[in-house]
């Protein structure tokens, strides 16, 4: 199940580096992005960068240890290959979920900010969250965190710019 949200940003492309945004996030930021944001935390393990993310979403409460794939200024690709659901915060199960983030140019002033996340469910799993219209709560989700992410990195961007020209 893949989901996908963009806006736009008003910050030039060649300005924003996701990498270096998302692993400085706080936790508090994290939390304003969307409201079943509950906490996040980053590590290291053997050269590669992590990021431990707490959410809950639909009434399900989900454990994500995401580890780096790739990372650059412009794109950002995490896997978390065994995210612990806790179904209705109950039953746990795991599943995998790919979260990626890029920017691209869309004008000389602005660029589209995209969001996008993959959920790699069991069939039955998938059965089940079509009736419990998981796909209508996960869309809202990744429509929120995006927006909300979107005003993080241009409020970082506005308070550096006098410091820097990138975020």
């Amino acid at each position: 199940m893949k989901f996908k949200q963009s806006t736009i940003l008003p910050i030039p492309a060649q300005q924003i580096n996701l990498d270096e945004w998302l692993f400085q996030m706080s936790d508090k930021d994290y939390q304003e992005s969307a409201k079943g944001h509950r906490a996040m935390g980053t590590f290291s393990q053997k050269g590669r960068r992590g990021m431990i993310n707490v959410e809950s979403i639909g009434g399900h409460f989900l454990i994500q240890h995401y580890m780096e794939e790739r990372s650059s200024a412009s794109e950002v690709v995490m896997f978390s290959p065994e995210t612990c659901l806790y179904l209705t915060h109950i039953l746990p199960l795991k599943i995998g979920v790919r979260w990626t983030m890029n920017v691209t140019s869309e004008t000389d002033g602005s660029s589209r900010f995209t969001c996008n996340v993959e959920l790699l469910l069991p069939l039955w799993l998938r059965v089940i969250g079509t009736f419990a219209a998981m796909s209508h709560f996960v869309q809202s989700h990744t429509d929120e965190e995006t927006l909300g992410f979107a005003r993080d990195i241009t409020r970082k961007f506005k308070s550096n710019f006098n410091e820097s020209t990138s975020i």
